[in-house]
């Protein structure tokens, strides 16, 4: 059971990461496919962009580091 359930918090981690790297990419190279064009939204959303790979990447290491999955 604890192996099936670290797995899939892994998976959804490594799922919240690849969203957020997307966002990130889709904000900074191609802003014009983005129906809302103030600073502030593209501000706010890049900021959960990246405090969503921040919290994906510090789940994935502390993963590793204590189930080595």
């Amino acid at each position: 059971m604890e192996h099936r359930l670290i797995k899939a918090i892994k998976k959804q981690a490594q799922a919240d990461r690849e969203e957020a790297l997307l966002t990130l990419e889709l904000l900074t190279e191609s802003p014009v496919g983005i129906g809302e064009h103030t600073s502030e939204h593209f501000f706010n959303e890049g900021k959960k962009a990246l405090h969503k790979l921040g919290e994906a990447e510090d789940l994935l290491e502390t993963i590793e580091r204590h189930f080595g999955h």
